[in-house]
């Protein structure tokens, strides 16, 4: 199972996560279809595989699944959450 960065306090509350930054003080949340994708990725699934649960979850084009997974985990590197 992967982790969040070490200044990240990690709580699923249902289905939802929450990221407090401890850092910065920072709260950070989800819409349902990052939530789904953070969720595969702290699995360990890797972005094609999340993809491919995408399509079949959300009824979605692999390509539109693909871009979805890299923006958001891009995002997620960039805000140095993981």
């Amino acid at each position: 199972m992967r982790k969040v960065s070490e200044n990240m306090i990690l709580r699923k509350f249902k289905s939802e996560y929450f990221l407090l930054d401890s850092s910065n003080e920072k709260l950070h949340s989800f819409n349902e279809t990052g939530n789904f994708i953070f969720d595969m990725w702290l699995k360990g699934k890797n972005k094609e595989e999340i993809a491919e649960e995408m399509t079949r979850e959300y009824e979605i084009d692999k390509s539109k699944a693909i871009q979805d997974t890299e923006d958001f985990i891009s995002n997620l590197e960039k805000r140095k959450i993981i």
